[in-house]
């Protein structure tokens, strides 16, 4: 069966309390679902999965360009959710800090890949940057720019210019300041428009 991480819920053992409680879950914030996550509440683990799976594949997928490894990324993303959020202490939302662990394990698993020496090419479709920048017909030319960012730089003009995210929302998920953001995004800005200043569009 092909992997789909719309799909399905996070392999978390417990018994299932029924349609009222998920429907009670679902209501709850994330605050709420992390104190139940905390007292060993596996439904909470299972909404929270659900609430952010899509995020956490959408930018892992966006920072390791390849579907698959996308996949595993955010499976291992949950893992240290899990193994750490009975130390969770809401000093940051949690969308905050699952953005984090999200770019850390990507970033972890691109550098694991090139000490591996893995040269398999799946194209990923991006938006934002890449559709007002690209052709349909050089997707691959954009593929292989943002494989030669540098994975910190590659990070955060995803959560910028594709995610949204403002500056001080990415210097709080990465751990780094705002003048460290508007760095890394300024030389990302510079190394697309170099590496592509043929089919970029003013």
């Amino acid at each position: 069966m092909e992997r789909d991480v719309r799909q399905g819920t996070f392999p978390i053992q417990g018994p299932s309390n029924g349609q009222r409680m998920v429907e009670m879950l679902v209501e709850l914030t994330d605050a709420e679902l992390i104190r139940r996550c905390q007292e060993n509440d596996s439904s909470a683990v299972n909404e929270l999965y659900r609430r952010y799976r899509e995020k956490v594949y959408r930018i892992a997928c966006r920072i390791v360009l390849d579907h698959d490894d996308a996949l595993d990324v955010t499976q291992d993303v949950f893992i240290h959710v899990l193994k750490g959020i009975a130390a969770f202490r809401f000093q940051s939302s949690f969308s905050t800090w699952v953005t984090r662990v999200t770019v850390n394990v990507s970033i972890d698993w691109i550098r694991k890949r090139r000490r591996m020496k893995s040269v398999a090419f799946q194209p990923v479709e991006l938006d934002g940057v890449e559709t007002v920048a690209v052709k349909n017909d050089q997707a691959e030319r954009v593929h292989d720019a943002f494989k030669l960012l540098d994975p910190e730089q590659r990070s955060c003009i995803i959560l910028r210019e594709i995610e949204g995210a403002s500056y001080q929302e990415i210097a709080d998920a990465l751990g780094c300041s705002i003048g460290t953001v508007r760095s890394r995004i300024h030389r990302a800005r510079g190394h697309l428009k170099r590496i592509l200043k043929d089919v970029m569009v003013e």
